[in-house]
C-alpha cells in the first residue's frame, strides 16, 4: 500500500513513543514509584510530626536548689559522682551545706547551664563552685549525649540563650550539623529513644540496686583491664584538639565570666585516670601540654585549678575500672580532695587522720 494513509501507519497513526514502547512507560512507572515511596518514607514523618522541642525551664530544680542554699556546689558527670559524698563532705566542714549537682554522662553545655541557670540565680550564690572533669571534655561542647542528657538541656535553658547556641552552632562540624539538623526534622527517632528507655527503667525497677551501680558492676567485670590484665587499660587519649584551638569554641570563657559577675570562686578539678601498679600514670604529650596550657589560661583570669593527675595520694586500690573510684571507697575519696584542697575551704586545722 502506498500513499498518505500508508504513511500513517508507518508512522504509528500519530501514537506517542510510550504506545510503541511499553518497556520506556515500565521505567517511567518505576521511577514515578520511587519518587513517591521516598516522599512517603522521608517526608511524611516531617509533615505528620512537629519537630521535638521538649519542655520549658524546670524552676522547681531551681527552687529546690534555694532551698538547700548550699555554701559549695559541685558539678560534673560520673567522675565526680564517684569521688564525692556531698553528705560526707558537709559532716567534714562542720556542717557547712554542700550539694552536688553530679549528672551521669554530662559534658560543658549542661556543666555551664547548671552554673549560668540554677547557681547563679540564687539569691544566695554559694561561695565556691567546683568543676569536675577528666581529659579535655571542659571544651568539648558537642561530646557524646544520651537522650536523658538532650531532654536535661532543654529544661536547664532559658528561652533566650543565644550565647549558648552561638557556641553550640561554632562547635558543630559539617557532620554533626546534618546530623542536628536531621534530629530536628524527624522527631520520631526521639520518641523511639523515649521508649526504649522506658522500657529499660520498667525492667531496672525490678531490681533492688540502682541502675547506675548495675552499670558500675557491669562495666567492672567486663572491663577491658580484666580480660588483659592490670597495667593495660586502655591507651590515653590525644585531646581533641590543642588548647589555645578549642578554648575559643567552648563554655569555658562563659563559665568564668557567669561566676565572675556572680561573685562565685570558681573551682576546676582535673581527675586522673587509674595509675599503674607501680603508681606512674599514663598520659600522652599533647595531653599533658593541654593540661598545662589550660592551667596557665585560668591563673590569667584568677581561677583556681587542681590537677590529680600523677598525685601519690590517689592510690590504684581505689578504683574499680579506669576512670571510676570504687562506690566503697566514696568516703575515702571525699577525705582525700578535702586534705587536698583544703585551702579551698579555709580549713587547713581540720583533722581528718591519715589515708585508709
Amino acid at each position: 500500500m502506498s500513499g498518505p494513509v500508508a504513511a500513517e501507519r508507518s508512522n504509528g497513526g500519530g501514537s506517542s513513543d510510550l504506545d510503541c514502547d511499553p518497556n520506556r512507560f515500565g521505567q517511567y512507572r518505576r521511577w514515578a514509584g520511587l519518587v513517591i515511596f521516598l516522599l512517603v518514607v522521608f517526608g511524611a514523618p516531617a509533615l505528620l510530626f512537629r519537630p521535638w522541642q521538649g519542655t520549658e525551664f524546670d524552676q522547681t530544680a531551681l527552687d529546690e536548689l534555694s532551698a538547700r542554699q548550699p555554701e559549695f556546689v559541685f558539678i560534673g558527670n560520673s567522675m565526680l559522682e564517684t569521688r564525692i559524698d556531698p553528705e560526707h563532705l558537709s559532716e567534714l566542714l562542720s556542717g557547712r551545706p554542700v550539694t552536688s549537682l553530679a549528672v551521669p554522662g554530662s559534658q560543658s553545655a549542661i556543666w555551664y547551664l547548671q552554673l549560668k541557670n540554677l547557681v547563679a540565680e540564687l539569691d544566695q550564690p554559694p561561695a565556691t563552685i567546683f568543676v569536675f572533669f577528666r581529659n579535655d571534655l571542659i571544651t568539648q561542647p558537642l561530646a557524646p549525649l544520651d537522650e536523658r542528657n538532650r531532654e536535661l538541656i532543654v529544661t536547664l535553658k532559658r528561652p533566650d540563650e543565644e550565647q549558648f547556641e552561638a557556641v553550640l552552632e561554632a562547635s558543630r562540624s559539617a557532620y554533626q550539623q546534618a546530623l542536628h539538623g536531621l534530629d530536628r526534622i524527624y522527631p520520631v527517632q526521639r520518641q523511639n529513644d523515649e521508649a526504649l528507655k522506658l522500657i529499660s527503667d520498667v525492667s531496672a525497677a525490678f531490681f533492688p540496686s540502682s541502675t547506675t551501680e548495675l552499670s558500675f558492676r557491669a562495666d567492672d567485670q567486663f572491663a577491658f583491664h580484666n580480660m588483659v590484665g592490670p597495667d593495660l587499660d586502655p591507651p590515653p587519649p590525644d585531646p581533641e584538639r590543642e588548647f589555645e584551638d578549642a578554648v575559643g569554641n567552648s563554655f569555658l570563657p562563659l563559665m568564668i565570666e557567669t561566676a565572675a559577675a556572680s561573685g562565685i570562686e570558681l573551682v576546676f578539678v582535673r581527675v586522673q585516670a587509674r595509675p599503674n601498679t607501680d603508681g606512674t600514670v599514663r598520659e600522652t604529650d599533647a595531653m599533658r601540654r593541654y593540661s598545662q596550657d589550660l592551667a596557665a589560661y585560668l591563673q590569667d583570669n584568677g581561677v583556681r585549678y587542681f590537677d590529680f593527675t600523677g598525685n601519690p595520694a590517689v592510690d590504684r586500690g581505689l578504683y574499680y575500672d579506669s576512670f571510676h573510684i570504687d562506690q566503697l571507697y566514696l568516703p575515702d575519696y571525699t577525705e582525700l580532695f578535702l586534705r587536698e584542697v583544703a585551702e579551698v575551704f579555709n580549713s587547713e586545722g581540720l583533722s581528718l587522720g591519715q589515708d585508709r
